[in-house]
């Protein structure tokens, strides 16, 4: 009978045993699960979602500071839609974030730049303290873009992709960078842009169809933009103006403001050599937004980043 009794006992002690350490194991599989879930979670994000803008990396802009840099950007984001100014925002943020991961903000020309944008505003009446933010942004987010593109540019070089030397004699304005003087129309969407077209196959002035049709900020001055570089414009546009007719309207693109139309005001004379040196130009600008779009999908890929559902195109 004690017999028995021990056997039970023994027997009780491996299973609790058992059951113990199987206990203990579940709960550390919960834990680092739970870790796990954290770590891929933007807690700014899941709790604070409905006033959060938009985060990248460490920084965080609130609905609020969202409309305030807005604001701040006029002119330049004044006519834009909010979508369009989240997308640069975005932008910006990734290249200013990449800016600190590269040390770029310990640079001493840098902080420099920021001791001079301190003595500017210390007699501000108003809040400066998004005004620094802005400006600790966007100058991060040059000297990235810089890093960019000068890297992309030396491997141009080391591909024998360099621009044409200039030819002995050359005039200041032979060599100036391509412009075409432009004026546009900005329909509300792709029937008041068919309309305005088939009004301009039959005939009507463009000045008509401006003050008739156009929602830009131009509108007012005639829609003319002046002299308008590749730089300008989203890539492969400039090369499409560039091959109409002075005095031809034509669709250039579509974004969330509506559908932009040009026309060709005035194009300069082209001196003797200057077609290779443009074809050069385009490809070397087309090289270096590679390289920026190329950098851009890597820090999305590698960056935590949260973007409100309301500020996507």
């Amino acid at each position: 009978m004690t017999s028995d009794a021990g056997h039970a006992a023994d027997s009780f002690v491996r299973i609790s045993r058992t059951s113990l350490w199987a206990t203990v194991a579940l709960l550390a599989l919960c834990a680092g699960l739970l870790m796990l879930a954290m770590l891929n979670v933007d807690l700014d994000a899941l709790l604070g979602g409905e006033d959060l803008a938009m985060k990248v990396g460490g920084t965080a802009v609130t609905r609020e500071d969202f409309i305030a840099l807005k604001r701040l950007s006029e002119p330049k984001a004044g006519s834009i839609g909010d979508a369009a100014f989240a997308a640069e925002l975005l932008e910006t943020l990734f290249l200013a974030e990449a800016g600190r991961r590269l040390g770029l903000d310990r640079q001493k020309d840098f902080q420099d730049r920021v001791v001079a944008f301190d003595r500017a505003i210390a007699l501000a009446s108003d809040p400066v303290d998004l005004s620094k933010a802005l400006f600790l942004l966007e100058e991060l987010a040059r000297r990235t873009r810089d890093g960019i593109i000068a890297a992309a540019d030396a491997e141009s070089a080391t591909f024998g992709d360099t621009d044409a030397p200039a030819v002995a004699g050359e005039t200041a304005s032979e060599t100036a960078p391509a412009k075409l003087h432009l004026r546009t129309i900005l329909a509300g969407g792709e029937d008041a842009a068919a309309a305005v077209m088939a009004a301009a196959t039959g005939g009507s002035a463009f000045a008509s169809l401006n003050a008739s049709w156009s929602r830009s900020p131009y509108a007012a001055t005639g829609g003319d933009l002046g002299w308008v570089g590749p730089e300008d414009l989203p890539p492969g546009v400039y090369e499409r103006l560039e091959e109409l007719p002075v005095g031809s309207i034509t669709r250039a693109f579509s974004d969330g403001n509506g559908v932009h139309l040009f026309l060709v005001e005035t194009r300069p004379a082209a001196p003797p050599g200057q077609g290779d040196r443009l074809r050069l130009g385009r490809r070397r600008a087309e090289h270096r937004q590679r390289a920026l779009d190329r950098f851009t999908q890597t820090m999305r890929a590698t960056m935590p980043w949260f973007v409100h559902p309301s500020l996507k195109p």
